[in-house]
């Protein structure tokens, strides 16, 4: 059985709300994803102990949050290192655009069918 020693507090949809959490380490990572996606606002934590601690003076967040943002741009980095898959040119279907399609997709993909179109 897990034991919460954490409690992640934010706003979301204008009501406050929380998430219980085993560590401050998965409330540091869940409150940088709410944040970074947009989808709460994040007050702070409250501790077992009865600590409370707002998010500008939480230590873990700010450590989290640089820790995943450096790993993103690592893997930002080495996706832009990487020579381009190789493509080919189609035209959609349905608007007839040009677009870019990885040459391992399936050939038909990006073809028009013959006949009476919608």
């Amino acid at each position: 059985m897990s034991e919460y020693t954490v409690a992640l507090w934010y706003m979301r949809y204008g009501s406050p709300d929380y998430d219980l959490c085993e560590t401050e380490q998965e409330a540091a990572a869940m409150a940088v994803y709410m944040v970074d996606d947009g989808r709460a606002s994040v007050s702070g934590v409250q501790f077992a102990d009865g600590r409370l601690v707002p998010i500008r003076d939480w230590q873990a967040y700010h450590d989290e949050a640089r820790r995943r943002h450096a790993a993103e741009k690592a893997e930002r980095d080495e996706c832009a290192s990487r020579p381009p898959a190789p493509s080919r040119e189609a035209l959609d279907p349905f608007e007839r655009r040009r677009v870019k399609i990885e040459a391992s997709e399936p050939a038909w993909l990006g073809l028009r069918p013959a006949g009476r179109q919608p």
